[in-house]
């Protein structure tokens, strides 16, 4: 990996949201409900509410607002469905590894991982494997002859994370050491607790962040507020110290992610449309099942000469992008990709090899097919996080189930950092917001807890309007 690399983490009363610039390029973003953090990650004990062997599930109670889904092959080990190796009443540690969507409860497996900076220790598990990214073979051989001494003795495997290239052995070994005492921790809680019970809460969201999401350490990690700049801080001197010197405190009169000019390639992470710089463009449509990107010459061939040589182009600009907007917008799970046609094996092969090379330098796992006779390319990718889609979306009700709108909450979270914004250049006067009926409700929701956290960031009174007849994205903000 190469450029410069500066982490930027922002914080309003509504989200914490992260972007990670190369060479001043948006190459990972992610955002934070305050008012709903990820249960990804988190460990139970969750007690057997009901099996449902017609689907090889098994639906658990964690103490969440719904029960949790247990699928077969994410279910205790043995043989046989899941209704042979569970019964009811019986309590089961399981690991939250998707987050509750619409009215499904969280997905959950029995298979625990435990990340760490370096390591991901797997209790229950066996050996040492390396994560495919590191692809020098004495590096790999190095890597796990240093952890392998260090797990006989352990009923537990060891993943090695591509951030543990280089690192020396006692680096290694104090990750391992502290996995060790998390896991001890969790079995404590065990013996002590009755199902249904939180058993290990995941990090915060700025932790995961300085823990998964960077390849290497970067140059710089810049955050607008005081309190998560400690917890930055804190985090980096028990598990990063090379970090510790490069977290900066922003003080700048304009907005962390304004100033870097970022907000605006943000907003347009859930349009469907994405513009390429050699002309063509990418149309990204989500479905229940997968994920559609279409690749659009937009009528490039006509202005540049011979179509082959266009279509080539267009396709190779694209590979790069696709990998890009794939991990800015968090897509998981089936995504086809639609090329345009090419009649040479070699430029099929070509293009290919770009998306998949692309898509190598992304944190998260994924597999690039083939592509096949009609110019498809299929990648499976592991749905790590929600999409960025689901996030900030809601479907339409008045589009009949096809079409998606900004939530509330998000329209609320953009109308928060504007209302900062215009406080911050007449500090200590009132701020007016004129905005549609939910959003205004959204505001105004959990006993007025929201509106106060604004008024306490913005210094001043804050008064919210409701007007009917206002589209869900369209508001005013202005300063008395």
């Amino acid at each position: 990996m190469s450029g410069a690399e500066r982490l930027l983490i922002s914080v309003d009363p509504c989200e914490v949201r992260s972007a990670l610039l190369r060479d001043d390029r948006l190459v990972d973003y992610a955002v934070e409900h305050r008012s709903g953090e990820s249960l990804v990650g988190n460990v139970y004990l969750g007690r057997v509410a009901r099996i449902a062997g017609g689907i090889d599930a098994a639906f658990l109670d964690c103490g969440l607002a719904r029960d949790g889904f247990l699928s077969g092959q994410d279910g205790p080990p043995g043989d046989g469905t899941i209704d042979r190796r569970v019964h009811e009443g019986e309590a089961l540690v399981v690991q939250v590894s998707r987050d509750p969507v619409a009215e499904k409860g969280a997905r959950l497996t029995t298979r625990v991982t435990l990340p760490g900076r370096m390591l991901v220790l797997c209790p229950g598990g066996d050996g040492v494997a390396v994560s495919r990214r590191i692809e020098d073979s004495a590096e790999r051989q190095r890597l796990s002859a240093a952890l392998e001494a260090h797990i006989d003795d352990l009923d537990a495997g060891v993943i090695v994370r591509t951030a543990a290239e280089g690192c020396a052995p006692e680096d290694l070994a104090a990750d391992l050491a502290a996995l060790i005492d998390v896991a001890a921790a969790i079995d404590a809680a065990r013996a002590a607790a009755s199902a249904p019970a939180l058993l290990r809460a995941e990090l915060g969201p700025v932790e995961r962040v300085l823990r998964d999401r960077l390849g290497r350490e970067p140059d710089s990690v810049i955050v607008d507020d005081h309190d998560i700049f400690a917890l930055a801080a804190a985090y980096a001197r028990e598990s990063i110290p090379a970090l510790i010197d490069r977290i900066e405190l922003y003080r700048g009169p304009e907005p962390l992610f304004r100033a870097h000019d970022i907000e605006d390639e943000i907003a347009g992470l859930i349009e469907p449309r994405v513009a390429l710089a050699s002309g063509g463009a990418l149309v990204i449509e989500a479905t229940e099942a997968l994920t559609v990107i279409d690749v659009d010459s937009a009528g490039r061939s006509a202005r540049t000469g011979r179509a082959g040589d266009a279509a080539l182009a267009t396709n190779l600009d694209a590979a790069a992008e696709i990998a890009r907007q794939v991990r800015l917008r968090t897509i998981g799970g089936l995504i086809a990709i639609d090329f345009i046609g090419m009649a040479g094996a070699d430029d099929k092969h070509q293009v290919v090899a770009a998306l998949t090379a692309a898509i190598a330098a992304d944190p998260v796992p994924a597999r690039v097919s083939e592509m096949s006779e009609f110019g498809v390319v299929q990648v499976t990718r592991k749905q790590e996080r929600p999409g960025l889609a689901d996030s900030l979306t809601e479907p339409c009700p008045t589009c009949g189930g096809g079409g998606r709108l900004k939530s509330a909450r998000a329209v609320a979270a953009e109308i928060a950092r504007d209302a900062l914004a215009e406080a911050h250049l007449r500090p200590g006067h009132a701020v007016s917001i004129i905005a549609s009926p939910p959003v205004a409700a959204h505001l105004r929701g959990d006993g007025g807890a929201l509106l106060r956290t604004l008024e306490r960031a913005v210094g001043a009174r804050v008064e919210v309007v409701a007007e009917a007849g206002r589209p869900r994205a369209s508001y005013d903000v202005a300063v008395a």
